[in-house]
């Protein structure tokens, strides 16, 4: 722990911590398109990929419904949407929890009903792209 960090308590700690990043942060990003001017075969995709009730597909049957290699898929939708298929997918199962989390929802109920394998599999996935447990989430609402 940094020196002008000790003495204090874990969340002073993670409070000043979250201040100076913030301080820093940058102000004027602009979010990714969150749609194509049109729609076409990459909002269809999309869709798909959003669908809660069938398995994701794989690249190569989203490119071939788009008529484009699976390669040529990725790099349109990456340029389109900001985030390649898979995390796109992701960002929408992690946003689908926490919904679910918000509502009371139990851990592990959350966690299958947003299409991951089972809780440490949410947790795991929240820690990366979130930066906090579901668990906190829960409980910090």
């Amino acid at each position: 722990m940094p020196a002008a960090l000790a003495g204090m308590t874990l969340v002073a700690a993670h409070t000043r911590r979250l201040a100076v990043l913030l301080r820093h942060a940058p102000t004027n990003v602009e979010p990714p398109p969150s749609a194509p001017a049109t729609p076409g075969p990459l909002a269809r995709a999309r869709q798909r990929l959003a669908d809660e009730e069938t398995p994701p597909p794989s690249l190569a049957e989203l490119g071939r419904e788009a008529g484009l290699s699976r390669y040529q898929f990725l790099h349109a939708f990456t340029a389109a949407f900001g985030l390649p298929p898979h995390a796109w997918a992701q960002q929408q199962r992690l946003a689908r929890a926490e919904r679910r989390l918000a509502r009371g929802e139990a851990l592990a109920e959350a966690a299958t009903a947003s299409g991951f394998a089972d809780q440490s599999h949410m947790t795991r996935a929240f820690r990366r792209f979130r930066g906090y447990t579901p668990g906190q989430y829960a409980t910090g609402r």
